[in-house]
């Protein structure tokens, strides 16, 4: 299975599709800014909680590390907000 196959597989999107958003998003993720040649599909987990999409639950798409980043916190905007406080602690 291709990478196109796979994106179609878990996230209903086409090949065109995603080369079509990315487009947009200038290839940039979409929280930390960076340009990269390969980002990842992020969905709302709270609608399709396993490993694949439904594809209306799609977001945008995200760097490998701020995709990682929401999943260790499973989107949990508590967790993240403590995160910020703690780091704000340490100046």
């Amino acid at each position: 299975m291709d990478s196109s196959d796979f994106r179609w597989y878990k996230y209903k999107l086409t090949k065109e599709q995603y080369c079509e958003m990315v487009k947009a998003q200038e290839h940039k993720c979409a929280t930390c800014h960076r340009y990269t040649e390969k980002l990842e599909v992020d969905h709302d987990h709270r609608c399709c909680p396993g490993k694949k999409s439904c594809g209306k639950c799609t977001r945008k798409f995200l760097c490998s590390g701020c995709n990682s980043a929401l999943g260790w916190v499973r989107d949990d905007i508590l967790v993240l907000e403590n995160l910020i406080s703690y780091l704000k602690s340490y100046g």
